[in-house]
Protein backbone atom coordinates (compact mmCIF):
# COMPACT_ATOMS: atom_id res chain seq x y z
CA UNK A 1 0.00 0.00 0.00
CA UNK A 2 1.33 3.33 -0.79
CA UNK A 3 2.48 5.58 1.99
CA UNK A 4 1.18 9.49 2.54
CA UNK A 5 2.58 12.39 3.37
CA UNK A 6 1.16 13.10 7.52
CA UNK A 7 -1.31 15.95 7.27
CA UNK A 8 -0.44 19.07 7.60
CA UNK A 9 2.70 18.83 5.60
CA UNK A 10 3.75 19.80 1.29
CA UNK A 11 3.92 16.85 -0.69
CA UNK A 12 7.55 17.05 -0.32
CA UNK A 13 7.00 16.14 3.77
CA UNK A 14 7.88 20.00 4.99
CA UNK A 15 5.41 20.81 8.04
CA UNK A 16 3.11 23.70 6.78
CA UNK A 17 2.89 26.30 9.45
CA UNK A 18 -0.35 27.44 10.29
CA UNK A 19 -2.18 30.26 8.95
CA UNK A 20 -2.23 33.50 10.90
CA UNK A 21 -5.56 35.32 12.24
CA UNK A 22 -6.21 38.69 10.83
CA UNK A 23 -8.83 41.40 12.14
CA UNK A 24 -11.21 42.40 10.09
CA UNK A 25 -11.18 45.72 9.43
CA UNK A 26 -13.80 48.43 9.30
CA UNK A 27 -13.33 49.48 5.70
CA UNK A 28 -13.44 45.16 4.55
CA UNK A 29 -16.52 45.09 6.57
CA UNK A 30 -18.55 47.61 5.21
CA UNK A 31 -17.21 46.78 1.57
CA UNK A 32 -18.34 43.14 2.04
CA UNK A 33 -21.74 44.80 3.48
CA UNK A 34 -22.18 46.43 0.20
CA UNK A 35 -21.31 43.95 -2.18
CA UNK A 36 -22.76 40.79 -0.99
CA UNK A 37 -25.98 41.90 -2.20
CA UNK A 38 -24.78 43.02 -5.26
CA UNK A 39 -22.68 40.05 -6.79
CA UNK A 40 -25.54 37.24 -5.86
CA UNK A 41 -27.65 39.54 -8.16
CA UNK A 42 -24.62 39.72 -10.66
CA UNK A 43 -25.41 38.55 -13.91
CA UNK A 44 -22.60 38.85 -15.97
CA UNK A 45 -19.11 38.99 -15.42
CA UNK A 46 -18.82 42.35 -16.27
CA UNK A 47 -21.21 43.41 -13.68
CA UNK A 48 -19.07 41.65 -11.19
CA UNK A 49 -15.90 43.32 -12.69
CA UNK A 50 -17.52 46.90 -11.34
CA UNK A 51 -18.74 45.61 -8.19
CA UNK A 52 -15.54 44.47 -7.26
CA UNK A 53 -13.63 47.15 -8.81
CA UNK A 54 -15.57 50.14 -6.73
CA UNK A 55 -15.59 47.96 -3.26
CA UNK A 56 -11.71 47.77 -3.40
CA UNK A 57 -11.54 51.64 -3.79
CA UNK A 58 -12.42 51.65 -0.24
CA UNK A 59 -10.02 49.46 1.06
CA UNK A 60 -6.34 49.41 1.47
CA UNK A 61 -4.17 47.41 -0.10
CA UNK A 62 -2.07 47.00 2.94
CA UNK A 63 -4.96 45.95 5.03
CA UNK A 64 -4.65 41.94 5.62
CA UNK A 65 -7.90 41.56 6.25
CA UNK A 66 -8.51 42.53 2.44
CA UNK A 67 -8.22 38.87 2.39
CA UNK A 68 -11.71 38.34 3.80
CA UNK A 69 -13.41 40.47 0.87
CA UNK A 70 -11.91 37.87 -1.61
CA UNK A 71 -13.37 35.30 0.35
CA UNK A 72 -16.80 36.53 0.37
CA UNK A 73 -16.57 37.07 -2.97
CA UNK A 74 -15.25 33.61 -3.96
CA UNK A 75 -18.29 32.18 -1.75
CA UNK A 76 -21.24 34.82 -3.28
CA UNK A 77 -19.90 33.43 -7.24
CA UNK A 78 -19.88 30.06 -5.88
CA UNK A 79 -23.04 29.91 -4.22
CA UNK A 80 -24.90 30.74 -7.35
CA UNK A 81 -27.84 28.73 -8.07
CA UNK A 82 -27.50 28.34 -12.09
CA UNK A 83 -23.47 29.15 -12.08
CA UNK A 84 -22.92 31.56 -15.01
CA UNK A 85 -20.08 30.72 -16.84
CA UNK A 86 -19.20 34.20 -17.84
CA UNK A 87 -18.67 35.16 -14.21
CA UNK A 88 -15.66 32.97 -14.10
CA UNK A 89 -13.28 34.86 -16.11
CA UNK A 90 -13.43 37.78 -13.75
CA UNK A 91 -12.99 34.77 -11.31
CA UNK A 92 -9.91 33.86 -12.75
CA UNK A 93 -8.59 37.60 -12.98
CA UNK A 94 -8.74 37.83 -9.50
CA UNK A 95 -7.15 34.66 -8.29
CA UNK A 96 -4.34 36.08 -10.34
CA UNK A 97 -3.72 38.70 -7.77
CA UNK A 98 -5.20 37.27 -4.35
CA UNK A 99 -3.24 38.53 -1.35
CA UNK A 100 -1.50 36.42 0.56
CA UNK A 101 -1.14 36.26 4.41
CA UNK A 102 1.76 35.24 5.56
CA UNK A 103 2.25 32.15 7.55
CA UNK A 104 2.94 32.37 11.17
CA UNK A 105 5.68 29.87 12.21
CA UNK A 106 4.50 28.98 15.63
CA UNK A 107 2.44 25.90 16.24
CA UNK A 108 -1.32 26.44 16.41
CA UNK A 109 -3.57 28.81 15.15
CA UNK A 110 -3.05 32.62 16.63
CA UNK A 111 -5.92 33.08 18.41
CA UNK A 112 -7.62 36.67 19.07
CA UNK A 113 -9.42 36.26 22.50
CA UNK A 114 -12.95 37.82 22.55
CA UNK A 115 -12.85 37.86 18.55
CA UNK A 116 -14.43 35.86 15.78
CA UNK A 117 -13.89 38.22 13.09
CA UNK A 118 -10.80 36.97 11.67
CA UNK A 119 -10.05 35.86 8.32
CA UNK A 120 -9.26 32.39 9.44
CA UNK A 121 -11.84 31.51 11.72
CA UNK A 122 -14.71 32.53 9.22
CA UNK A 123 -13.07 31.41 5.50
CA UNK A 124 -14.79 27.35 6.11
CA UNK A 125 -17.97 28.79 5.26
CA UNK A 126 -16.69 30.15 1.59
CA UNK A 127 -14.36 27.18 1.60
CA UNK A 128 -17.39 24.86 1.54
CA UNK A 129 -19.40 26.96 -0.85
CA UNK A 130 -16.49 26.14 -3.49
CA UNK A 131 -16.00 22.36 -2.96
CA UNK A 132 -20.25 22.13 -3.05
CA UNK A 133 -19.88 24.03 -6.15
CA UNK A 134 -17.19 21.95 -7.67
CA UNK A 135 -18.90 19.06 -6.35
CA UNK A 136 -22.38 20.48 -8.13
CA UNK A 137 -20.93 21.51 -11.44
CA UNK A 138 -22.40 19.72 -14.60
CA UNK A 139 -19.59 17.62 -16.03
CA UNK A 140 -20.75 17.29 -19.59
CA UNK A 141 -20.88 20.94 -19.81
CA UNK A 142 -18.43 22.16 -22.24
CA UNK A 143 -16.43 24.70 -20.23
CA UNK A 144 -16.51 22.36 -17.12
CA UNK A 145 -12.86 21.32 -17.15
CA UNK A 146 -12.08 25.30 -17.23
CA UNK A 147 -14.15 26.26 -14.27
CA UNK A 148 -13.01 23.23 -12.01
CA UNK A 149 -9.49 24.49 -12.49
CA UNK A 150 -10.70 27.68 -11.70
CA UNK A 151 -12.51 26.72 -8.50
CA UNK A 152 -9.22 24.26 -7.60
CA UNK A 153 -7.38 27.24 -7.29
CA UNK A 154 -9.96 28.80 -4.99
CA UNK A 155 -10.23 26.81 -2.89
CA UNK A 156 -6.27 26.19 -2.75
CA UNK A 157 -6.25 29.97 -1.35
CA UNK A 158 -9.26 29.91 0.61
CA UNK A 159 -7.00 26.66 2.52
CA UNK A 160 -4.56 29.05 2.87
CA UNK A 161 -6.60 31.32 5.78
CA UNK A 162 -8.04 28.29 7.27
CA UNK A 163 -6.41 26.20 10.51
CA UNK A 164 -7.70 22.82 9.56
CA UNK A 165 -7.28 20.69 12.33
CA UNK A 166 -7.99 23.33 14.56
CA UNK A 167 -11.72 21.88 14.61
CA UNK A 168 -11.83 17.92 13.59
CA UNK A 169 -15.39 18.13 12.96
CA UNK A 170 -15.03 21.03 10.17
CA UNK A 171 -12.36 19.14 8.50
CA UNK A 172 -13.91 16.04 8.62
CA UNK A 173 -16.99 17.85 6.85
CA UNK A 174 -14.85 19.43 4.23
CA UNK A 175 -13.03 15.94 3.26
CA UNK A 176 -15.99 14.39 2.91
CA UNK A 177 -17.50 17.76 0.18
CA UNK A 178 -14.33 16.81 -1.17
CA UNK A 179 -14.21 13.37 -1.67
CA UNK A 180 -15.26 13.35 -5.18
CA UNK A 181 -11.79 14.60 -6.60
CA UNK A 182 -8.60 13.06 -6.22
CA UNK A 183 -7.00 16.67 -6.53
CA UNK A 184 -8.85 18.55 -3.78
CA UNK A 185 -8.73 15.50 -1.62
CA UNK A 186 -5.24 15.63 -1.50
CA UNK A 187 -5.27 19.22 -1.07
CA UNK A 188 -7.14 19.10 1.90
CA UNK A 189 -4.97 16.71 3.65
CA UNK A 190 -1.94 18.36 2.96
CA UNK A 191 -3.46 21.07 4.48
CA UNK A 192 -4.24 19.50 7.74
CA UNK A 193 -7.68 18.21 7.55
CA UNK A 194 -8.07 14.77 9.52
CA UNK A 195 -9.77 12.01 7.64
CA UNK A 196 -10.16 9.82 11.05
CA UNK A 197 -10.93 12.41 14.29
CA UNK A 198 -13.34 9.91 16.41
CA UNK A 199 -11.29 7.24 18.36
CA UNK A 200 -14.31 5.16 18.66
CA UNK A 201 -13.70 3.98 14.74
CA UNK A 202 -17.42 6.17 13.74
CA UNK A 203 -14.53 8.05 11.68
CA UNK A 204 -14.61 5.16 9.27
CA UNK A 205 -17.80 6.88 8.28
CA UNK A 206 -15.87 8.75 5.72
CA UNK A 207 -14.60 5.95 3.89
CA UNK A 208 -17.43 3.76 3.71
CA UNK A 209 -19.50 7.51 1.86
CA UNK A 210 -16.71 7.35 -0.44
CA UNK A 211 -16.74 3.42 -1.21
CA UNK A 212 -20.46 4.17 -1.88
CA UNK A 213 -20.56 7.17 -4.03
CA UNK A 214 -19.44 7.35 -7.59
CA UNK A 215 -17.24 9.38 -10.09
CA UNK A 216 -13.87 9.35 -12.01
CA UNK A 217 -11.69 9.97 -9.12
CA UNK A 218 -13.31 7.12 -7.04
CA UNK A 219 -10.57 4.53 -6.88
CA UNK A 220 -7.59 7.06 -6.37
CA UNK A 221 -9.83 9.04 -3.21
CA UNK A 222 -9.81 5.50 -1.95
CA UNK A 223 -6.41 4.55 -2.04
CA UNK A 224 -5.38 7.99 -0.60
CA UNK A 225 -7.37 7.83 2.43
CA UNK A 226 -7.38 4.01 2.94
CA UNK A 227 -3.98 4.41 5.16
CA UNK A 228 -5.70 6.42 7.32
CA UNK A 229 -8.09 3.79 8.70
CA UNK A 230 -8.06 0.53 10.84
CA UNK A 231 -8.06 -2.68 8.37
CA UNK A 232 -10.82 -3.95 10.42
CA UNK A 233 -13.15 -1.33 12.11
CA UNK A 234 -13.45 0.67 9.30
CA UNK A 235 -12.24 -0.44 6.17
CA UNK A 236 -13.92 -3.69 6.70
CA UNK A 237 -17.30 -2.10 7.37
CA UNK A 238 -16.62 0.14 3.84
CA UNK A 239 -16.46 -2.86 2.31
CA UNK A 240 -19.50 -4.70 3.69
CA UNK A 241 -21.60 -1.91 2.93
CA UNK A 242 -20.30 -1.70 -1.31
CA UNK A 243 -20.86 -5.70 -1.30
CA UNK A 244 -24.46 -4.92 -0.11
CA UNK A 245 -25.26 -2.19 -2.80
CA UNK A 246 -23.14 -4.09 -5.37
CA UNK A 247 -24.20 -2.99 -8.93
CA UNK A 248 -21.63 -3.49 -11.75
CA UNK A 249 -20.08 -0.12 -11.69
CA UNK A 250 -18.87 -0.55 -8.12
CA UNK A 251 -17.75 -4.10 -8.60
CA UNK A 252 -13.83 -2.01 -9.32
CA UNK A 253 -14.38 -0.16 -5.91
CA UNK A 254 -14.68 -3.73 -4.03
CA UNK A 255 -11.56 -4.96 -5.97
CA UNK A 256 -9.61 -1.72 -5.11
CA UNK A 257 -10.93 -1.99 -1.14
CA UNK A 258 -9.69 -5.83 -0.86
CA UNK A 259 -6.37 -5.50 -3.57
CA UNK A 260 -5.23 -1.95 -2.72
CA UNK A 261 -6.49 -1.12 0.42
CA UNK A 262 -6.57 -4.31 2.40
CA UNK A 263 -9.83 -4.47 4.44
CA UNK A 264 -10.80 -7.10 6.62
CA UNK A 265 -12.77 -9.27 4.08
CA UNK A 266 -13.93 -11.46 6.91
CA UNK A 267 -15.34 -8.60 8.51
CA UNK A 268 -18.55 -9.76 10.53
CA UNK A 269 -21.09 -6.83 10.40
CA UNK A 270 -22.67 -6.33 14.19
CA UNK A 271 -26.69 -7.15 14.18
CA UNK A 272 -26.98 -9.43 11.34
CA UNK A 273 -23.79 -11.11 11.23
CA UNK A 274 -23.65 -10.20 7.21
CA UNK A 275 -19.62 -10.89 5.62
CA UNK A 276 -19.19 -9.28 2.51
CA UNK A 277 -18.92 -12.29 0.29
CA UNK A 278 -22.35 -13.25 1.90
CA UNK A 279 -23.75 -10.09 0.79
CA UNK A 280 -22.01 -9.88 -2.57
CA UNK A 281 -23.27 -13.68 -3.51
CA UNK A 282 -26.64 -13.88 -5.41
CA UNK A 283 -25.26 -10.62 -7.40
CA UNK A 284 -25.01 -11.03 -11.04
CA UNK A 285 -21.87 -8.95 -11.82
CA UNK A 286 -18.98 -11.23 -12.28
CA UNK A 287 -15.78 -10.82 -10.22
CA UNK A 288 -16.98 -9.72 -6.83
CA UNK A 289 -17.52 -13.30 -5.63
CA UNK A 290 -14.14 -14.36 -6.95
CA UNK A 291 -12.41 -11.32 -5.82
CA UNK A 292 -13.33 -11.87 -2.36
CA UNK A 293 -12.39 -15.43 -2.11
CA UNK A 294 -8.70 -15.16 -4.16
CA UNK A 295 -8.57 -11.72 -1.33
CA UNK A 296 -8.77 -15.07 1.66
CA UNK A 297 -12.58 -14.32 2.38
CA UNK A 298 -14.07 -17.53 4.29
CA UNK A 299 -17.81 -18.50 3.25
CA UNK A 300 -19.65 -18.39 6.80
CA UNK A 301 -23.08 -18.12 7.73
CA UNK A 302 -24.60 -15.15 9.15
CA UNK A 303 -26.72 -15.16 12.35
CA UNK A 304 -29.92 -16.80 10.77
CA UNK A 305 -27.55 -19.89 9.51
CA UNK A 306 -27.84 -18.78 5.63
CA UNK A 307 -24.56 -19.32 3.66
CA UNK A 308 -23.37 -18.00 0.50
CA UNK A 309 -23.68 -21.15 -1.38
CA UNK A 310 -27.52 -20.89 0.20
CA UNK A 311 -27.87 -17.31 -1.36
CA UNK A 312 -26.21 -18.53 -4.91
CA UNK A 313 -27.83 -21.01 -5.37
CA UNK A 314 -31.22 -18.98 -5.04
CA UNK A 315 -30.22 -16.81 -7.81
CA UNK A 316 -30.20 -18.50 -11.13
CA UNK A 317 -27.27 -18.44 -12.77
CA UNK A 318 -26.48 -20.14 -15.81
CA UNK A 319 -23.06 -20.92 -15.85
CA UNK A 320 -23.10 -21.71 -11.45
CA UNK A 321 -19.64 -19.55 -11.47
CA UNK A 322 -20.74 -18.74 -7.73
CA UNK A 323 -21.79 -21.89 -7.07
CA UNK A 324 -18.48 -23.79 -7.68
CA UNK A 325 -16.60 -20.81 -6.30
CA UNK A 326 -18.22 -21.19 -3.22
CA UNK A 327 -17.76 -24.72 -3.12
CA UNK A 328 -14.31 -24.76 -4.15
CA UNK A 329 -13.73 -22.66 -1.07
CA UNK A 330 -15.35 -25.11 1.44
CA UNK A 331 -18.61 -23.76 1.82
CA UNK A 332 -20.83 -27.15 3.37
CA UNK A 333 -23.16 -27.79 0.89
CA UNK A 334 -25.60 -29.62 3.38
CA UNK A 335 -25.53 -27.12 5.39
CA UNK A 336 -29.15 -25.69 6.90
CA UNK A 337 -30.12 -22.30 7.78
CA UNK A 338 -32.47 -21.71 11.49
CA UNK A 339 -35.28 -23.06 9.23
CA UNK A 340 -34.00 -26.01 8.20
CA UNK A 341 -33.39 -25.54 4.44
CA UNK A 342 -30.14 -26.66 2.78
CA UNK A 343 -28.71 -25.21 -0.59
CA UNK A 344 -30.61 -27.43 -2.86
CA UNK A 345 -33.89 -26.84 -1.68
CA UNK A 346 -32.86 -22.48 -2.15
CA UNK A 347 -32.83 -24.02 -5.78
CA UNK A 348 -35.82 -25.84 -5.65
CA UNK A 349 -37.52 -22.60 -4.30
CA UNK A 350 -35.85 -20.42 -6.83
CA UNK A 351 -37.25 -22.93 -9.37
CA UNK A 352 -40.62 -22.45 -7.78
CA UNK A 353 -41.20 -18.85 -8.16
CA UNK A 354 -39.69 -18.89 -11.93
CA UNK A 355 -41.89 -21.46 -13.57
CA UNK A 356 -44.64 -19.89 -11.95
CA UNK A 357 -43.62 -16.30 -13.59
CA UNK A 358 -43.06 -14.35 -10.11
Amino acid sequence: MSTNAPRGTSPGGTEMPPAKRVRVGIAVQSAIATARPAIENAATGEELDEIVADSLESISPEDPSIVLFYAELIQAVASKQDISFDLFPSLDSLLENLPQVERDGSAGCQEDEGREDTASSISFKPLKKVLKAHRTLHCCNKNANEVYALLHKAAEWLLGHCCLGADDAINFDLLRMASHNLELTKLLLVHGANPNPKPDGRGGALIQDVALGGGDDLQGVLKLLAPHYGRENELGPALVESCEECYCCNSQTIRTLVEECAADVNYVRPGDGATALLLATGHRYEGCVETLILGGAKPVPDRKGVTPLMRAAGVFHEDGLEVDLLLKAGDRVNARDEEGRTALQYVFEETSISSNGF
